[in-house]
């Protein structure tokens, strides 16, 4: 007695969709392959974008050190 819905007549039967493990790694390959190609090649954009982030992020720990200085609880003066 066959289940409902998994019933494979020889007629309508497809090809089961597996991938080996030497397409995979082509795959991979290709997919590395084309990422580093791209990054090669907007090496000076990606560059120009970093030299910007670390700019403003060196500026937000400043300010925030500066706040913090500036805010620092002070113990109370005895004279």
């Amino acid at each position: 007695m066959q289940h409902r819905g998994h019933h494979r007549s020889a007629a309508r039967s497809r090809p089961e969709l597996t991938m080996d493990t030497h397409q995979a790694a082509a795959s991979f390959t290709g997919l590395v392959a084309t990422a580093t190609g791209l990054g090669v090649s907007m090496l000076p954009e990606i560059e120009a974008w970093l030299r910007i982030a670390s700019l403003l992020v060196g500026i937000a720990v400043g300010v925030a050190s500066l706040y913090a200085l500036l805010n620092k609880k002070r113990p109370p003066h005895d004279p």
